[in-house]
């Protein structure tokens, strides 16, 4: 089974994302992190609709007061799995254990209480009001714990002697006395505590489920995201986005452009010059998958996605330094590891960024012609970007727009030529791709005798 935290330490965009989780407890962190990547789709539609339930509860002003008092509670809990495992293997408590069980039932107990004047019903706490009796006897509701003289009534007697003992010896003869009765106290507690063992472990996992719950729907607030619907034919998203690409743009100012995209149950090839978005593209693609099978909203205005088993991501991001390999032989090996899987019937979601980059033109055009051939021959659900041109293949074909200006480009700089890239994708099925590069060379303002050079073999071939 595939974690959260396992595809964490490997996905920045994953761990942009959990920074930005407001988790108000350390049970809710971990919880969250060994959340599994979600691939039956009746357990993906309840978690979805959890956390639209939990949007919406949010969305109403009246239960603003609820919410602020759930997450300051929440914030207090600690995780008391091992003193839940202690009593479950029928040990005797000590008086932190003790402590730790009152204090988790009493604010638990408060959290119930909140959520069902707030009317949040989907989790279903059990009550732990008797446990709290059993701890609280005083109806002090204080979360401390005390061997309290109601639990047996010899203490009073032997506390106030201890208290007026004249001698050393008097004093310890009737503190052994009140200790041997206070550790009979623990054992009863302890053993009148084991039947309240279940309660106390489910409402653990549900305390820590709604954190993750709350924090899912405030980030879905945060960024805008949208309520997917599962899809068994296509992914399709109207106005996608990259959180971290959005958030970096708005901080300096600039707009970040929405992308409308529809990928059915075949490859599709993307062509486009270089910085025309085609890597953050499949990043995003990427980042909106794993944000939809991990039960969040996702980024974008609408979305209809396809549930797969796993997602194969292949870049030069990949460093070769860790397997003492060339990028290019590692890029190829990874290739084949994933047309293997494609080939074992696997659902999966492909993306390959620019494959066969690092060697020659007319091998890597081949290359990339025989990878999206397969993928085809195996209707494989692909997004493969190149700037070759003359791939042969019968998939699909999008373009990215590209540079649009008019006029000259001496408005054009370093600093705002990206406000004149269009980053949208259009249908096409040309296998030229955009020539761009001299352009974009020209606007940065390189050697004109360099330009000059490569405009002249531009011109002869």
């Amino acid at each position: 089974m595939v974690l959260f935290k396992d595809i964490l330490k490997k996905t920045p965009a994953l761990q942009f994302l959990f920074e930005n989780l407001r988790l108000a407890s350390g049970i809710g962190r971990d919880y969250m992190l060994n959340q599994p990547f979600i691939t039956d789709s009746e357990i993906l539609q309840k978690e979805l609709n959890n956390v639209a339930f939990t949007c919406q509860w949010l969305e109403n002003k009246d239960n603003q007061t609820y919410f602020s008092k759930i997450i300051h509670l929440l914030s207090t809990i600690n995780d008391i799995k091992t003193t839940i495992s202690r009593l479950s293997s029928e040990k005797i408590l000590d008086d932190i254990e003790l402590f730790e069980i009152k204090k988790f039932a009493l604010t638990v107990s408060e959290i119930i209480g909140y959520l069902n004047e707030g009317n949040f019903h989907i989790l279903n706490f059990e009550s732990l009001s008797e446990a709290v009796a059993l701890l609280d006897p005083e109806n002090s509701k204080i979360p401390h714990f005390y061997i309290y003289a109601l639990y047996d009534e010899r203490l009073t007697e032997i506390r106030k002697r201890i208290t007026n003992a004249e001698t050393d010896t008097e004093a310890e003869h009737y503190h052994w006395q009140c200790t041997k009765i206070e550790d009979q106290v623990r054992t009863k507690l302890s053993e009148k505590l084991i039947s309240f063992a279940s309660q106390l472990s489910v409402n653990l996992t549900l305390t820590a489920r709604l954190d993750m719950l709350l924090a899912k729907a405030q980030l879905a607030t945060q960024w805008v995201c949208c309520l997917p619907k599962i899809s068994d034919t296509k992914n399709k998203y109207k106005a996608l986005f990259h959180p971290i690409t959005k958030n970096r743009l708005g901080k300096e100012g600039k707009q970040f452009q929405y992308i409308d995209i529809e990928l059915f149950s075949s490859p599709c090839l993307i062509t486009g010059a270089n910085m025309s978005g085609k890597t953050i593209f499949l990043k995003t693609v990427a980042f909106a998958q794993y944000m939809f099978q991990f039960a969040f909203f996702v980024p974008a205005k609408e979305a209809e996605i396809n549930i797969v088993e796993d997602i194969y991501f292949c870049s030069e991001e990949i460093d070769p330094q860790l397997s003492g390999l060339s990028s290019f032989a590692l890029e190829i090996l990874t290739i084949d590891h994933l047309i293997k899987q494609v080939k074992e019937g696997r659902k999966l979601l492909i993306l390959v960024d620019e494959p066969a980059r690092t060697t020659n033109p007319t091998e890597g055009r081949a290359l990339v012609s025989a990878l999206t051939t397969i993928l085809v021959k195996h209707n494989a659900l692909a997004l493969v970007t190149t700037h070759y041109a003359g791939v042969h293949t019968n998939c699909r074909r999008l373009r990215v727009k590209g540079l649009e200006f008019e006029g000259d480009i001496d408005h054009i700089t370093p600093q705002n030529i990206n406000q004149y890239m269009n980053y949208q994708l259009v249908e096409t099925e040309n296998e030229e791709v955009p020539h761009e590069a001299l352009k974009i060379a020209e606007i940065l303002k390189v050697d004109r005798e360099l330009l000059e050079i490569a405009i002249k073999e531009v011109d002869r071939t």
